[in-house]
Formats: structure tokens, sequence, C-alpha cells
């Protein structure tokens, strides 16, 4: 059996966060071992920030002449450039066509494919790409607080 129970760290201890994980924990009977495999919630606050930077990266290209630079493609374009993707073998008819041996496919980051540890790298390695290659006028302390900015304004 296979339960998930949301639960905050207090010291060496794990508390249910609500009366609904408190009664699913009641029902493992005392003294029974069980496997628990910790997983960071996500930051909703961080995923909307990552969602802002894309929207602001793709102004700033549309403004330098890329008009195919929507925050979709941007994001994707920062799966690729961090190495969140797979490289798919494709077949000997595509190879022909298309002159390529694979396609890459870039990999989610949903919330419950990538935990908050994981986002954080993956954040860290977006924000210095785009303030050392794509916006390198802009300290990244400016970027942060640009993106917040937005998020206040409800612009993202």
């Amino acid at each position: 059996m296979s339960t998930t129970i949301y639960m905050s760290r207090a010291g060496s201890h794990l508390i249910p966060s609500s009366q609904v994980e408190e009664d699913l924990l009641r029902e493992i009977p005392e003294a029974v071992h069980v496997r628990v495999e910790i997983v960071r919630e996500r930051s909703a606050r961080q995923n909307r920030m990552f969602r802002a930077l894309c929207d602001k990266v793709s102004r700033a290209l549309n403004q330098m002449g890329d008009e195919a630079a929507t925050p979709f493609m941007v994001a994707e374009r920062f799966k690729m450039i961090t190495g969140h993707y797979t490289l798919v073998p494709l077949s000997l008819p595509l190879q022909h066509a298309t002159g390529e041996r694979y396609a890459v496919i870039t990999r989610s980051i949903a919330f419950h494919k990538m935990d908050q540890g994981t986002f954080n790298k993956f954040m860290n390695r977006v924000t210095a790409f785009t303030v050392t290659e794509l916006l390198p006028h802009l300290p990244s302390s400016t970027l942060k607080d640009q993106i917040e900015g937005m998020l206040v304004d409800g612009q993202v």
C-alpha cells in the first residue's frame, strides 16, 4: 500500500500538515516499520517567477529582432541550454529525411516531475545563463527585483 501524506519538519520530527494527514498517519499501526520518501514540495511562487522570467526574456528578444521568441519557446530553450532534455534516436527514414540522428525532447518541469531541490538548481542555471548570455547588461539582483515586481504587479 502506498499513501501520500504531506508533512512539515519540526526538529527531528515530521508533523502532519492537516487533520487529513494526521488521520492517514493514525491508520499505520504503532511500531510498524514504514519506508518514507522525502519529496520537497515545489514553490508555486518560484514557478511563477520562472514564467515571469520567460516572459521578460521573450520581450527582450522580441525587441532585439527575434519575433519568434514566445515565453513558451524561451522556456523550451532554457530546458535545452540547461541539459533538461532527452535525445531520442530517429528511425533511418527520418535520419535520411532530416539529416539528423536524434530528436531533442525537452523534459517536463511540472510539479510532479521535478522536486524543489532540482527546480532550484534548474532556476540557478537559467538565471546564470540569462545574465551572462542573454541580458549581460543586467545584474542578477536587478533581474530578480524586476521579476519580483512583475509578480507584485500581476503581470504574470
